[in-house]
């Protein structure tokens, strides 16, 4: 035992360093722990969270649901064409003075100087140079994905198998409920992340959001009330007010929409108007059944404006356009995307403005 100069025992003074190392390696720990504590209790807070809304929906799904009568809406607008195109007048122009001559200017081409031949520098010859042989790093194992192609441009997605255990059985909306009850369950997460990312990556608004999670669900499933009842739980998840109903034993896609759409059903639920997009131009749906309520936080309306292009894969075509004016013919030549004309094509008719407002390819 030695004393230090106040007199104090200084205990194992060779071993200070140690006991520094010891304290600041158990406050690593704890602080370690700490951290893994706190994840564990927002992850848990998360799945409380989660759990407690399926649990408000599901009780939507297992009350009685009720009878609404289908509206057809407003049918196209079909205006006819022309059948000949009205002839536009000449107009004689009136001559103001005396008529200019353009003379044209010669222009003098200047010679160009004789070229010098520079003498050629004989460069030294470089070692050589032994490179090491490249080192073979083998990649990580990649998951399957699942590979979607729509207006030739490629969406993939990581493959989850829990998704694809759905089944629509009963055919009725106890049926529906177990079928929400496996997807609820199965690890989901991921892929709705991923198609909020090809949104924002390709510019997608609300229809080419609409067009890619249904042909996702088409890669899923092969039954068609399979493949509305995955895309519905989908667009619940990514925050848009749609809903599913039954025709029968058939089922059918309901979705909130800010435009007006022509000649589809549709059906005043709540005081708002749910539009079954698929059957735009179609006839013979008729009254269905739904449920009440909605799925918690999915409020969006399906919102078929343009404010921005897509960016869909280049298919490059070249139109002739040909007129007439004053008696003279013109020609022009004009470039555009096939695949932005294939998606404009898809569109149900809505209001003018979704149209006017739209931006033009450049």
């Amino acid at each position: 035992m030695r004393h230090n100069k106040d007199g104090v025992q200084n205990w194992f003074n060779p071993f200070g360093h140690f006991n520094y190392l010891l304290v600041l390696t158990l406050s690593t720990l704890v602080s370690a722990q700490s951290f893994e504590d706190f994840k564990q209790s927002q992850f848990k807070a998360y799945e409380d969270d989660k759990s407690a809304k399926e649990r408000e929906f599901r009780s939507f799904l297992d009350k009685e649901w009720k009878a609404y009568k289908a509206y057809q809406g407003i049918k196209v607008y079909e205006k006819p064409k022309p059948k000949t195109l009205p002839v536009s007048s000449v107009k004689v122009s009136i001559p103001v003075g005396p008529p200019i001559v353009l003379k044209p200017v010669k222009k003098e081409i200047p010679r160009k100087p004789p070229e010098v031949k520079k003498p050629e520098i004989q460069k030294p010859a470089l070692p050589k140079i032994v490179e090491p042989k490249p080192v073979v790093v083998k990649p990580p194992k990649q998951k399957p994905l699942w590979k979607i192609v729509m207006f030739d441009t490629t969406f993939e997605f990581d493959r989850e198998k829990s998704l694809e255990k759905g089944v629509f059985e009963p055919r009725n909306k106890t049926g529906i409920t177990n079928f929400f009850d496996t997807l609820s369950q199965s690890d989901y997460k991921a892929l709705v992340e991923r198609l909020g990312l090809h949104v924002k990556s390709y510019q997608l608004n609300d229809w080419a959001l609409y067009l890619l999670s249904a042909k996702l669900s088409q890669k899923l499933y092969t039954d068609e009330s399979e493949q509305k009842l995955f895309q519905w739980f989908i667009l619940n998840q990514l925050g848009y007010d749609v809903k599913v109903a039954l025709a029968l034993e058939r089922v059918v896609l309901l979705s909130k929409s800010k435009k007006l759409i022509y000649s589809t059903p549709n059906y005043t639920l709540s005081k708002n108007r749910y539009y079954a997009v698929d059957y735009y131009n179609k006839k013979g749906l008729g009254s269905l059944r739904t449920y009440e309520g909605n799925y918690p936080d999915a409020i969006k309306s399906l919102d078929l404006s343009l404010s921005v292009i897509p960016a869909w894969q280049r298919e490059d075509k070249t139109r002739a356009l040909e007129f007439r004016y004053r008696g003279q013919k013109f020609s022009l030549h004009v470039n555009y995307n096939q695949n932005l004309i294939d998606f404009m094509s898809t569109y149900p008719q809505a209001d003018y403005d979704s149209y006017f407002n739209a931006p033009l390819d450049h």
